[in-house]
């Protein structure tokens, strides 16, 4: 058996799929042991035409219990046997047009790829860090005595503080929603897929998602079709974008007017498809 180091494990739906497929849910399992031992010898003597032989040997028995809990990890191989080698299953390499129509919603997928973040959700996570920082300057700012800083850079300052204040706004619309990440394969493939990971099943912390290839084990949730191509725009993932930016009353009445066309975080065209990932290893 291969070992795998698990940056992903949607544990929850790995149980829903294998109750399904076995017949019911995966619990502890019972087992027990026992031991013997033996310990001493004989002992034996003469004297003259006297002999004698005297038996020290003696012998235990023990038996003990105990539970084998299954672990996630185990769960997902378990799954993992269940599902490989059925028609529902498919390793994904490359493939002409026909193989990839035969790709159907529900079947479980392999796929080496590499992951990447949409550019704005990258820069955004990347500029995470300046939100304590922002919030500390308004406050200074607030604390200075009247007239010990310029004008111009008291505004810089507030205008720091309110940037910040929008990111951690932002920020906190992502807190427990599903990232889409874009994977691309790494054996030649031209699909494109889009990989919805759930913030509380990751492992390890986002770079090192992105940092090399991997194997992702996802079900197909929607297949991408000829000339429909698929996107995610920004009132998706953000709500009152204008607010998060700190803008002002002018900026907020322009933003309540409807927008001629919503910017696109991600879109990708046939052949591509939505995963739902069961498991991401190394």
């Amino acid at each position: 058996m291969l070992l795998f180091d698990y940056l992903y494990l949607d544990d929850p739906q790995v149980q829903r799929h294998l109750g399904a497929l076995s017949g019911g849910t995966v619990g502890p399992t019972a087992a027990s042991s026992s031991s013997q031992s033996q310990r001493g010898g004989a002992l034996t003597g003469s004297t003259g035409p006297v002999a004698a032989k005297v038996d020290r040997s003696s012998s235990s028995t023990g038996s003990y219990s105990f539970t084998i809990e299954p672990t996630p990890e185990a769960r997902f191989q378990q799954l993992l046997g269940l599902v490989s080698g059925s028609d529902g299953w498919q390793v994904l390499d490359p493939m002409d047009d026909r193989a990839w129509d035969e790709i159907e919603r529900g079947m479980t997928i392999e796929l080496h790829a590499t992951l990447s973040l949409p550019d704005p959700i990258a820069a955004l996570l990347a500029a995470s860090a300046a939100g304590p920082l922002a919030k500390a300057f308004g406050a200074l700012g607030s604390l200075m005595p009247q007239g010990s800083v310029d004008p111009a850079t008291l505004q810089h300052m507030n205008s720091f503080a309110q940037a910040g204040q929008g990111i951690q706004t932002v920020l906190d619309q992502l807190d427990g929603k599903a990232l889409p990440f874009i994977a691309t394969p790494t054996n030649g493939m031209n699909q494109r897929f889009v990989v919805n990971l759930k913030q509380q099943a990751m492992r390890v912390q986002l770079d090192e998602l992105t940092d090399g290839p991997v194997t992702v084990t996802a079900r197909v949730t929607q297949r991408v079709e000829r000339n429909k191509p698929w996107s995610l725009d920004m009132t998706s993932m953000f709500s009152n974008l204008s607010f998060a930016a700190g803008a002002n009353r002018a900026q907020r009445r322009k933003a309540a007017q409807p927008a001629a066309a919503p910017s696109k975080l991600i879109t990708i065209k046939y052949p591509g498809a939505l995963l739902d990932p069961l498991a991401i290893t190394r």
